[in-house]
């Protein structure tokens, strides 16, 4: 058995839908063409990758000397 390694590539995208169809279930989503990977990740398209999703969370900023938060 043959095992290559290649470097991991992420990226933001916005997941825009999922469609199922018996046992498989195809998933969208858009990368911006300015992301810095979005081109590595294309060349990726049609091979099977490792998929792992995560939320993006809203940033906070707290003053540590004050307690201060400034959430915009």
């Amino acid at each position: 058995m043959l095992s290559i390694t290649t470097q991991a590539v992420s990226a933001h995208a916005l997941f825009k839908q999922s469609t199922i169809k018996g046992d498989e279930a195809v998933l969208q989503f858009t990368v911006r063409m300015d992301s810095e990977n979005a081109f590595p990740l294309m060349k990726k398209t049609g091979g099977r990758v490792i998929l792992t999703v995560e939320s993006e969370q809203k940033v906070i900023e707290i003053n540590n000397e004050t307690g201060e938060v400034f959430d915009e």
